[in-house]
């Protein structure tokens, strides 16, 4: 990438950079030449779709045209009931783009030609118990305890895009069918591996 050849780049051997990309072909020709470890931040997407559905009333209610836009949107869709909004991103967009993002990531983490290492943090891990979140992360990058002060759990507000940080709110607002759904579309493995209960 041209960013790599301009005068204002600089390598960070101590730096993190965050970023929602995913594992396509040309992030992972690229990541190499910054980094040799990734972690890679995964939430069960039962709850992902309802949160992307919150995070939609926030796109609006900040009056964020250029994101509104980017995400395509149909017509009236500000207007729809929950239940319906929840159908629409099943259906047709966060839900396959978020399986696509995960799968990709551990077809990565598999492939031997890869070079870097990749650790899966868990959303629900961080929510639950921060502290092991934080040490899961430092134990991959070999950095000791001590020399880490551990953040405060931020405190999350109504109308900012730190919502809730919630893991199970899709218990109370996906219907059994919404569930079901997509349940049948998580692959089986996924379930214990992240240790995301079925019901």
């Amino acid at each position: 990438p041209r960013i790599l050849h301009a005068s204002h780049f600089t390598p960070m051997p101590d730096g993190i950079v965050t970023t929602h990309a995913g594992a396509i072909e040309a992030n992972l020709k690229t990541f190499p030449l910054f980094t040799d470890k990734i972690v890679v931040h995964i939430r069960d997407p039962r709850q992902a779709v309802v949160s992307k559905v919150q995070y939609s009333e926030y796109l609006r209610y900040t009056g964020n045209l250029s994101a509104l836009l980017s995400y395509q949107y149909p017509d009236g869709f500000f207007q729809w009931p929950m239940n319906k909004k929840l159908d629409w991103q099943i259906d047709n967009y966060y839900l396959p783009a978020d399986l696509e993002w995960i799968k990709g990531w551990l077809k990565a983490d598999a492939d031997p030609d890869f070079p870097c290492k990749i650790h899966f943090s868990l959303h629900e891990v961080l929510a639950n118990n921060q502290k092991r979140c934080f040490q899961d992360i430092l134990s991959f990058y070999d950095l000791p305890e001590d020399k880490f002060i551990h953040p405060n759990k931020p405190k999350f507000e109504n109308y900012t895009h730190m919502r809730k940080g919630s893991t199970n709110e899709w218990r109370e607002l996906l219907s059994e069918e919404q569930i079901q759904k997509i349940n049948d579309t998580i692959p089986t493995e996924w379930f214990e591996r992240f240790n995301w209960p079925k019901v």
